[in-house]
């Protein structure tokens, strides 16, 4: 389970290695759900984003790649 330290501390390097990777530079990474209780939390691991559901990850992928909805 990520809300273990011992895997929080590999979430992050897990991110790190992919950044670092060739084809993981433009990675859009986002992290969430019920292990993470901060919206801050992300750019500790690296993450672009956080959502603390899918339905609200949707609404932060649209926000990084900056696609327009009919709501905008």
């Amino acid at each position: 389970s990520i809300a273990m330290p011992y895997h929080r501390t590999l979430l992050a390097d897990t991110i790190s290695d992919i950044r670092r990777s060739s084809v993981g530079r433009d990675v859009k990474i986002l992290i969430g759900g019920a292990a993470f209780d901060q919206k801050s939390n992300y750019h500790y691991f690296g993450a672009d984003g956080f959502a603390p559901s899918a339905l609200k990850a949707i609404e932060v992928a649209n926000k990084l790649f900056e696609i327009k909805t009919d709501a905008n």
